[in-house]
């Protein structure tokens, strides 16, 4: 399917130099039919406006444009090509803005809590203690706001600033990651996390160890080469302590299944700031400087 976007989101994971020949790029067709090339950068999954005039949010990160994305960047295009299974209609209780977030970051919250911690999201199950880093982002504060959902007990970090903040999407303890208690990781009540949701970088191994309970595991989003080492050598010596590398496996059912929790006021996209495409490099700014409190939106 070809679409023309309306909208766009930028997070961390799309860091790389913008490339300045935007606004469009052109289409080319391959043996395969219409195909768009270097469009889709990792966070660049848009509500978008189909030309036979309905409505879609595209979920377009599969895993076959990831080594043209890494390579070559790119995402803030006039159009844009999807599978049909990966595109989820828009009802109208959900708006343009509301929506264009859902994608990756709302999927990457869901994926981590559901598949890798372990909650069920309908509230059975056994208490699981949950820790969130960066929780006032992109995917941190989907991530709140989902595990919430589950029977769970929520502590997060994030600036001092947005510890309110944090308080109104349901944790149930807040830590600013500048003092020496929240650069510790270390819960107000003293509990032990099952699982910690990691959507920041810059934190050893070291630090989460001992905050972890006996099987806990770091679910970590953006694994670098340090991570996938920790994970290696966790595996390889049996370790009941876990680090696990996180890559999104994008969904079409659980993007429909966001889609209606946002329907039913049971998430929201939080929206930091939005931005005419004319505008785009004020928009990487907030990106890049790490600050931004939920999603940034761009305009097409």
């Amino acid at each position: 399917m070809l679409f023309r976007q309306a909208l766009d989101t930028i997070g961390r994971v799309n860091q790389k130099p913008i490339n300045r020949r935007f606004p469009f790029h052109s289409c080319s067709f391959s043996s395969d039919g219409l195909w768009v090339p270097y469009l889709i950068w990792f966070e660049q999954c848009k509500q978008v406006k189909a030309f036979d005039a309905y409505e879609f949010f595209l979920l377009a990160c599969n895993i076959a444009n990831l080594r043209r994305i890494i390579e070559s960047g790119g995402g803030l295009a006039e159009f844009v090509v999807a599978k049909k299974s990966l595109s989820v209609a828009r009802p109208p209780e959900v708006s343009a803005a509301e929506g264009a977030g859902l994608p990756v970051a709302g999927l990457t919250a869901h994926q981590a809590l559901t598949q890798s911690a372990g909650v069920k999201l309908d509230g059975s199950g056994n208490r699981k203690n949950i820790l969130i880093t960066a929780a006032s982002g992109g995917v941190g504060h989907y991530a709140v706001q989902l595990a919430k959902l589950g029977n769970t007990h929520v502590t997060a970090t994030c600036g001092a600033r947005n510890i309110e903040f944090v308080k109104s999407l349901g944790a149930d303890e807040v830590l600013d990651y500048k003092t020496p208690e929240g650069a510790a990781l270390k819960s107000p009540s003293g509990k032990k996390y099952d699982a910690v949701i990691h959507c920041t970088a810059g934190v050893p191994w070291s630090t989460f160890e001992p905050n972890l309970s006996e099987n806990g595991k770091v679910i970590d989003i953006t694994p670098g080469p340090s991570a996938i080492m920790t994970f290696a050598f966790k595996e390889l010596t049996f370790s009941k302590k876990q680090l696990v590398p996180l890559f999104m496996t994008p969904k079409g059912e659980n993007l429909n299944y966001l889609v209606n929790l946002v329907k039913e006021g049971k998430l929201k996209t939080v929206i930091d700031s939005e931005h005419p495409l004319s505008r785009a490099e004020d928009a990487w700014a907030i990106s890049i400087d790490g600050h931004a409190t939920g999603k940034i939106i761009m305009e097409q």
